[in-house]
């Protein structure tokens, strides 16, 4: 735990001892100082933030490389930065479509990964796991386009009730 109490000069001469009472839990506490600097330390040493953006780079390509494969522009598209993106899900109409990120997260875990469509690239996201999610992407995408094109109904594809929104 790590919290600072700041402000302007001004405002900080009140939280003096004999005009405030202020107390913390974790004051005098310093190991988590020390594993914070270690940490930052880390990032630097290991260049952690640039391999953060290479391997996100790659998972946002990879996918929209896959959705050009498919020809599955019409339902498949991307949003954000690199270390940190969304994928977004159309039905046939070209509506967004939250049946259709369903299958795609059903489809995913059946594949053995659990995703909420998105990525939070992190610094134990290897190429080895990169490749894996991309392979699981390739077949899941092939299959939910497929039944787009077909003009089926996702919902007959469902193992269970669509995911809804949660702001409404």
């Amino acid at each position: 735990p790590i919290s600072a109490l700041v402000g302007r000069a001004a405002l900080m001469q009140h939280l003096t001892l004999d005009k405030a009472f202020w107390s913390t839990t974790y004051g005098n506490e310093s190991l988590s100082m020390a594993v914070a600097l270690e940490t930052i330390q880390f990032i630097k040493d290991e260049s952690v933030i640039p391999f953060i953006w290479q391997q996100g780079e790659k998972l946002l390509n990879g996918f929209n490389q896959l959705v050009e494969k498919h020809s599955a522009s019409d339902f498949f598209s991307t949003a954000g930065a690199f270390p940190r993106h969304i994928q977004l899900f159309k039905n046939h109409q070209g509506e967004m479509d939250l049946s259709v990120k369903t299958l795609f997260q059903q489809e995913c875990v059946e594949r053995g990964l659990i995703t909420l469509g998105c990525h939070n690239v992190s610094f134990s996201h290897s190429d080895h796991y990169v490749e894996k999610i991309l392979a699981i992407y390739d077949e899941t995408i092939s299959v939910i386009t497929d039944i787009l094109k077909k003009g089926d109904d996702i919902s007959n594809y469902l193992k269970g009730p669509s995911i809804e929104a949660v702001f409404k």
